[in-house]
């Protein structure tokens, strides 16, 4: 495992990383992305917030070492492959004109990620899910369609490589971004610190 240093760039509660997230999160945003558990096996898990607080309890409750990595759905929503409906719709997205190219992406062997927000225009609450697709047969794409057809909102869907791209566009493979390379669509890529303000550079995930 990496030794552990002070570092704010990837210290998560350091006020850098906690503003940018901050700053994310105007009414009707919301954030996305992954939860890794230090030393904890597995793959991580995701995440969706619409609101500062919720997010920042997260991270106080996870354990020193773990590590997020936290996008903006708006600042993202250009590089999605697809997407469909909006966010304070009613109606259900139309997902025919969408899941012909997010199939393809998968057929390939690609991972997708896809976002879902709905913003409830009359009490200004945000309802939100995130989750990935990969190898999919069509009984998963048929149940994937039956559960979503019928929700309100807006879908978007990204490839993990996007949203995992360094500088040069190359998709980053491990948990931790060694630097110089960092992922430049994140908001925050970093991890929990110990009581000391100690983060690991890298580590077991």
């Amino acid at each position: 495992m990496g030794a552990w240093s002070l570092d704010s760039t990837r210290d998560l509660l350091a006020d850098a990383n906690l503003g940018r997230v901050r700053a994310a999160l105007t009414p009707g945003n919301v954030i996305f992305g992954w939860h890794y558990f230090y030393a904890g096996g597995g793959s991580g898990k995701m995440f969706t917030f619409d609101d500062f607080e919720s997010y920042r309890e997260e991270v106080l409750k996870s354990r020193p070492g773990d590590h997020f990595t936290v996008y903006s759905l708006d600042r993202l929503l250009d590089r999605a492959i697809a997407r469909a409906g909006a966010p304070s719709s009613t109606d259900s997205p139309a997902l025919e004109t969408c899941l012909g190219a997010v199939k393809e992406a998968v057929a390939g062997e690609n991972e997708v990620a896809f976002v879902w927000r709905y913003l409830d225009a009359a009490t200004g609450s945000v309802r939100c899910e995130a989750d990935t697709l990969w190898d999919m047969s069509e009984p998963d794409w048929a149940e994937f369609h039956g559960v979503w057809r019928n929700h309100p909102g807006q879908l978007a869907f990204f490839l993990i490589e996007t949203l995992d791209a360094d500088q040069d566009g190359n998709p980053i493979e491990t948990v931790s971004a060694i630097p110089p390379r960092r992922r430049i669509h994140a908001i925050a890529d970093g991890k929990r610190p110990d009581e000391r303000g100690f983060t690991p550079e890298t580590g077991i995930y």
